[in-house]
């Protein structure tokens, strides 16, 4: 029914506009007609009925009343006889709905015009000029947008201007104060907001996507604090500041610091942390100023004093440290002072030192893997000048020494290797291990344990083993080569040696046993009290000659067959 009644209404306007069209020809005037439909937060629609629509004539400066045509509690169609020719901007004002201008825009300056006047076959449901325009436009409902502004510190700001701008229209930009709680409240038709708000040197900015009630609160940003930490170190006729950033930057990051000093009213701008003042007077103390400064404004000043004399040279700067074998290797930029004699770089904790006349030194005799922080002072014939230090602490790193006790098990056509880690890592943790099979070189690693299988073996070669470990500073040394080995096709090891006997000769100790099953060589070594083991020796028969050299030794035996070598047998020398 509402369609219905609304064709009926288009359908009178236009018989009434039919037969009023000669006389607004004849008197110079034009008639508009507008259908306007609502649009509901919840996305649903119909007919807006109770607005107040006028037609602004931009030429002669006044404003005419479209009033509704027929019943206003029920006709959404509002109409104007007799508009004089020229052009027109139009309003829709309803309570609880956005302010609109034809066709469908928010703000005055950028709103569309519509021109009356007298052209030949023109349309009336266009933008041609023409004397009869029937025209539809549609009115957003508003949105409640509302929330608190707060300083950083979580007080509300009362009195802030928050203001909506439009994304898609930016003259569109409705504002609402904050009352003393800092609550403010907006009403906006759905769309795209910048949510702003500017209040002497803070601001706060959010986007917002507005299509219900939205809640946002809002915090000012601010100007950064004091920095902190002023130093100044001096030297003949000049001084360098140094400070650590603010501990709070107003939540905008630091854009520059400016550091002016008094007297005199020198001014060094950076974006660093530091900055050096030359041609100043000897014996004269200053007051050095360092402001920081956000996109906000620029925070207070923190001041320090300094007396600028000839006697301590200005730091040294830019200090690099690199890990070496016990042993740190240190490189520093020049201080700015020119009567530098010395460079001293000192290794915290346990104070080893280097010193130079150059920019670069070896502090030796360190740790590997304890963390040292390194400084740098400059030192002139009067003074040392404040130290400078390493940005991080850094462990000197060596390579790994050499993996122990190696053992190697044959296993078919592969061979099982396992051992123990290097007594010194070089300062870092094990990361790899390879080992490697002679001849051929054939290798199995791992990521830090300590056994692995070399495959792919050839039978009928015998292979010597080696292990190497590695760290972060690359690959240490290799293990003493296995005694040689041949992989297995799979049979067992040999037993244990039987009939062993050991006796002295004038010249030698001669053991010898009864011949082993399996057993392709044997594994023999004469021991000492008290002695390390030394190393195994190889014979082909069940007899070995050891040179004489003193008493209080054994023999030990162990049988070798293809898939390894068997237990290992004693007998003392008699």
């Amino acid at each position: 029914m509402t369609r219905l009644r609304r064709l009926g209404a288009l359908l009178l306007a236009l018989g009434l506009l039919g037969a009023i069209a000669p006389t607004a020809h004849a008197s110079s005037t034009g008639t508009l007609g507008l259908s306007v439909t609502a649009r509901y937060v919840d996305g649903g629609s119909g007919p807006l009925v109770g607005a107040l629509v006028t037609a602004e004539n931009l030429d002669n400066g006044l404003v005419y009343p479209v009033p509704a045509y027929g019943d206003p509690a029920t006709s959404s169609y509002y109409q104007a006889i007799g508009l004089p020719f020229g052009r027109y901007r139009l309003r829709i004002e309803r309570l609880g709905f956005a302010t609109m201008y034809w066709p469908h825009q928010y703000s005055r300056e950028t709103a569309t015009t519509i021109t009356f006047g007298n052209a030949v076959g023109c349309n009336p449901s266009d933008s041609a000029t023409c004397d009869l325009h029937i025209l539809t436009a549609q009115s957003d409902q508003l949105v409640t947008v509302s929330g608190t502004v707060r300083r950083r510190t979580g007080q509300p700001q009362p009195g802030a201007v928050v203001t909506a701008t439009r994304r898609n229209e930016p003259t569109f930009h409705p504002s609402a104060v904050s009352d003393a709680s800092g609550a403010f409240t907006l009403r906006l038709p759905g769309g795209g907001y910048d949510l702003t708000t500017p209040n002497g040197n803070a601001v706060a900015q959010e986007v917002i996507e507005v299509s219900g009630p939205t809640s946002r609160d809002l915090t000012l940003l601010s100007v950064p604090d004091m920095a902190r930490e002023v130093l100044v170190a001096t030297g003949s006729r000049q001084a360098s500041v140094f400070w650590r950033p603010p501990a709070d930057d107003g939540g905008a990051a630091i854009t520059s610091y400016t550091v002016t000093t008094t007297p005199g009213g020198a001014t060094c701008s950076t974006s660093s942390t530091s900055c050096t003042f030359t041609g100043l007077q000897n014996g004269q103390v200053y007051t050095f100023r360092v402001s920081a400064a956000n996109r906000i404004g620029s925070g207070a000043a923190a001041p320090v004093e300094a007396l600028v004399s000839a006697g301590a040279p200005s730091p040294a700067r830019n200090v690099r440290v690199t890990s070496a074998d016990r042993a740190l290797e240190v490189t520093w930029s020049a201080s700015a002072s020119d009567d530098v004699r010395e460079y001293v770089a000192t290794a915290t904790p346990g104070g080893k030192s280097c010193s130079t006349a150059d920019l670069a030194c070896s502090i030796r005799g360190l740790r590997n893997g304890r963390e040292y922080r390194v400084s740098v002072i400059a030192r002139t014939p009067d003074a040392d000048g404040v130290p400078a230090t390493a940005a991080r602490p850094v462990a000197p790193l060596g390579l790994p020494g050499a993996p122990r006790d190696v053992r190697v098990t044959p296993a078919p056509a592969a061979l099982k290797v396992d051992w123990r880690a290097p007594r010194d890592d070089g300062g870092h943790r094990i990361t790899e291990y390879v080992a490697t099979a002679w001849p051929g070189g054939k290798t199995c690693q791992t990521q830090g344990n300590s056994k692995c299988t070399i495959r792919g073996l050839r039978k009928g070669t015998a292979f010597s083993v080696t292990v190497r470990a590695a760290n972060r500073a690359g690959v240490g040394a290799m293990s003493p080569g296995s005694a040689p080995l041949e992989v297995t096709d799979g049979p067992a090891a040999p037993r244990k040696v039987a009939g062993l006997r050991a006796r002295r000769t004038n010249s030698a100790v001669v053991a010898t046993w009864r011949p082993s099953e399996r057993a392709s060589s044997y594994w023999v070594r004469l021991r000492t009290k008290g002695q390390a083991p030394g190393t195994w020796s190889v014979v082909r028969v069940a007899r070995a000659r050891f040179a004489h050299r003193g008493a209080g030794r054994w023999v030990e035996v162990r049988a070798v067959g293809r898939s390894g070598p068997g237990p290992i047998a004693r007998a003392a020398v008699d």
